[in-house]
């Protein structure tokens, strides 16, 4: 189940990216949990829903003026922007994080499975409507053995949530693997509060780490 988790919040966060989202951060200092409502990565991909646990938030800043009115992961910087953040019962405003370390707990409401019990390192790159992502890379998961194990009952089983009031179901339509790479081609079908049909592929490519 895990690789269909995976792709999943992957197209929804590219499918949905767009639209517009709350910009105010939250940070629960308790759990060390950030939740961030969209992140865009230097400008050129955008995530929603997304849920870090930060480690270290390496040197902060308030009041940067380089902080834009969108959340930003600057690659360049390595730096996250965070137009405001609350902690608590107080809000910030411009606050850069530089060199910050953190895991990603969650996408869209969905776990995100470290697969610490794995030797691979998984790439996903998603193409959909003509548009090929990025290479969205996974460390430390398990590597199925055989087609039948990536091509598994749980892959086909239609999966439903509700992102954003955005209603969808997903049923893949083809799949096959090689033994380190695997191809699933799949239907994501957006029922409420409008109608869409999209078809799109997802590429695995496992490496021993």
């Amino acid at each position: 189940m895990y690789r269909f988790i995976h792709f999943l919040a992957v197209i929804i966060s590219l499918t949905f990216a767009g639209r517009a989202f709350a910009l105010n951060a939250t940070f629960d200092a308790q759990n060390n949990l950030l939740t961030l409502p969209t992140v865009n990565i230097s400008n050129n991909t955008s995530y929603t829903n997304v849920v870090l646990r930060v480690t270290s938030f390496g040197t902060v800043v308030t009041n940067d003026k380089t902080v834009g009115k969108n959340i930003e992961f600057n690659l360049s910087r390595n730096a996250l922007l965070l137009p405001k953040v609350t902690v608590g019962s107080t809000t910030y405003s411009k606050v850069s994080l530089t060199g910050l370390t953190f895991a990603v707990v969650s996408i869209n409401g969905v776990s995100i499975d470290t697969g610490s019990n794995g030797s691979y390192n998984l790439s996903l790159v998603i193409t959909a409507s003509g548009f090929t992502g990025p290479a969205v890379e996974i460390k430390n998961v398990p590597k199925p053995n055989t087609q039948g194990e990536f091509c598994s009952a749980d892959i086909y089983t239609q999966f439903q949530q509700s992102v954003q009031g955005i209603t969808g179901s997903w049923s893949v339509t083809s799949c096959s693997f090689d033994g380190t790479t695997g191809f699933i081609n799949a239907l994501l079908t957006v029922t409420s509060p409008f109608t869409m049909s999209m078809p799109y592929s997802v590429r695995y490519t496992y490496v021993a780490n």
